[in-house]
């Protein structure tokens, strides 16, 4: 897959969608648009599709996707979906919110982040979204990467689109109770997990149990009274990770 292909697909979605809208306003139609079926950049074999963490591509979708169509949709899981094909490759026109025994597939999660987004939009850029809704706060960070899925069992190469982050919030009087919620490679992807059970028979129920209690985001939570009504972050994302703070403002 050459830059350019790789480029295009970013927000292929969001922007098959402004096209759409812009020949429907040359006809002077105004109608609702369903998104039944897409997707992002991903891989077309299990292991490329599941090696391939794509949180924040998927939420930059998500973002774009918001104000442009009436219905987003989604499979409730892969069964239903299809998705596997008598080739072993995959078939990559659709979203599944679940895999096997109701497993969280990543957009279930992204999902989660993005239904928690509430509010009036402070700051807008490429990988950060600053909310706020009657005194609380929310920071969204994102580390959009774009490259081939191939390469996602290269770990030296992934390895390379860290990104470290330094931000500062002021205005925060008094203290404060702050939740923060990554979504990465190793807290919440699904397919990390599975590979723990790479045995002929695959996982048992208590298997699966577990996998679902591990298949998530991780929080942590701490209250702050930030110094000079400034609060600052110094930390760093990997490649397509998610990071959303909330800010909830505490009593005396």
């Amino acid at each position: 897959m050459d830059s350019q292909k790789l480029a295009a697909s970013e927000n292929y979605p969001v922007h098959k969608l402004r096209k759409l809208h812009s020949a429907l306003r040359q006809r002077q139609l105004l109608l609702p648009l369903w998104l039944l079926s897409w997707n992002t950049l991903t891989g077309d074999t299990r292991d490329t599709n599941g090696r391939f963490f794509r949180g924040a591509l998927l939420m930059d979708n998500l973002l774009g996707l918001a104000d442009q169509v009436w219905l987003a949709g989604f499979w409730l899981n892969s069964g239903l979906q299809g998705e596997a094909r008598a080739n072993g490759k995959l078939d990559t026109s659709s979203l599944a919110l679940h895999y096997l025994h109701g497993l969280p597939r990543p957009v279930y999660w992204v999902l989660w982040l993005w239904r928690r987004l509430r509010g009036e939009v402070v700051i807008n850029d490429k990988n950060l979204l600053l909310l706020r809704h009657k005194g609380h706060y929310q920071l969204l960070l994102r580390n959009t990467v774009v490259f081939n899925p191939w390469l996602s069992s290269e770990e030296a190469f992934i390895q390379r689109f860290s990104q470290p982050w330094s931000v500062r919030l002021l205005g925060l009087e008094g203290r404060w109770r702050i939740k923060h919620h990554l979504f990465d490679r190793h807290h919440g992807a699904l397919f990390p997990l599975f590979e723990a059970f790479r045995s002929q028979s695959g996982p048992d129920d208590e298997d699966y149990r577990w996998l679902m209690h591990r298949a998530r985001p991780a929080l942590r939570v701490s209250e702050e009274t930030p110094d000079s009504d400034r609060w600052q972050l110094v930390d760093s994302l990997e490649s397509n990770a998610l990071a959303l703070y909330e800010f909830t403002p505490l009593g005396d």
